[in-house]
């Protein structure tokens, strides 16, 4: 488990009371609570299915939740969730309308039968149309139906503005990425670094990921500072490559608090091992709040401060991230911890803690 300082570590997202149900009323998060500090990690640990993806999407504010709320920084997200400006427009001209109609009926009841005559409901209407169109569309973002289409592995730019970062297993970084953009550009624009010293930023990324490129053989050759040098495309590199430039770029921000889901997907151990090792090291230069959700003990044995195991849409337990990998409490988290721990002795879980103690990621940020 990492080191952090829990007393010095403010709170920079909470979720209290978290529930959702799509329409047929099955439940995909419920009762959920969670606080993300600076400098810490939350881990996630369940199997999939359990809720962990509609988890980020209610704290990302793609989601609306049915019940409970969720903070960033003391305020409540869906408050810093800006509405279309049009919407305020259409409402007052719409209070305007009925306002003016009741006083016409009260004190000029025949200058509201002209106006009748004359079809000057008309705009009213409308706008009442326009109204009920939008709080269908949003009662059906808040059910998810629309959200999926457009939740691709990054954070809304509301989100994003308010120092929110989003890492997907879900993501095709060819989805996102221009295929035509070389890695340096891919990275590199959302850097918050004069231009100057972009490229030794992103050299900096490259090495601490452990990237490698390989030959038709899979013979590895050449490295990051020559792919740089060689203007390497996007379009150049596979499925896991993609992936893992998507997972710099994303970091490049800087992100305050950083929400991960299942992000090592599609890597090899080795990367694997690098990945977890810088984001580590960018959580301590960064003082970044990481939440970690994983269907794997041993990534989240290796990252997570504090967590908790979801079964069902529910935490049924949750602490110290140590104590509930080494003793749990609840029958269905040992049962799921045991059987992990089966699965890591037969050598993917052991291949990468072995590599992340051997210290594959050197570079020193």
């Amino acid at each position: 488990m990492p080191a952090s300082d829990k007393g010095e570590s403010a709170t920079l997202l909470r979720a209290s009371g978290l529930t959702f149900a799509h329409t047929k009323g099955e439940y995909q998060v419920r009762d959920v609570e969670l606080t993300l500090c600076a400098g810490r990690t939350f881990g996630v640990l369940g199997a999939n299915e359990c809720g962990k993806t509609t988890l980020a999407r209610l704290l990302l504010g793609e989601l609306k939740p049915q019940a409970g709320r969720v903070e960033l920084r003391g305020a409540e997200l869906h408050t810093l969730m800006p509405r279309p400006a049009w919407l305020a427009y259409l409402r007052a001209a719409l209070l305007a309308s009925v306002a003016w109609a009741a006083a016409c009926l009260l004190f000029f009841p025949e200058l509201l039968r002209q106006q009748l005559a004359a079809r000057l409901w008309a705009a009213p209407l409308l706008l009442l149309l326009l109204e009920l169109a939008y709080r269908v569309h949003a009662r059906r973002r808040r059910r998810g139906g629309a959200t999926k289409a457009i939740f691709k592995g990054q954070a809304p730019q509301e989100m994003v503005d308010q120092g929110v970062a989003y890492i997907s297993s879900e993501h095709n970084g060819g989805q996102e990425l221009d295929p035509s953009a070389t890695i340096e550009e891919a990275i590199g624009r959302h850097m918050r670094v004069p231009k100057a010293e972009r490229r030794k930023e992103v050299l900096a990324a490259l090495t601490a990921s452990g990237f490698q490129m390989f030959s038709d053989s899979g013979k590895p050759i050449g490295d990051p500072e020559k792919y740089l040098n060689d203007g390497i495309k996007m379009r150049e590199l596979s499925g896991g490559q993609k992936h893992l430039i998507y997972m710099l770029s994303v970091l490049a921000s800087q992100p305050r608090v950083l929400i991960c889901d299942e992000p090592l997907c599609g890597l090899d151990i080795d990367r694997q091992s690098s990945m977890l090792d810088l984001l580590q090291k960018l959580q301590i230069r960064y003082g970044m709040a990481i939440l970690y959700m994983t269907v794997d003990l041993t990534s989240f044995s290796i990252m997570a401060h504090d967590g908790a195991f979801m079964h069902k849409s529910k935490f049924v337990e949750a602490g110290d991230a140590h104590d509930l990998v080494a003793s749990p409490c609840k029958k269905v988290t040992r049962s799921y911890i045991d059987e992990s721990r089966e699965i890591e002795g037969m050598g993917r879980g052991r291949n990468l803690r072995n590599a992340y103690r051997t210290g594959k990621s050197v570079f020193d940020l």
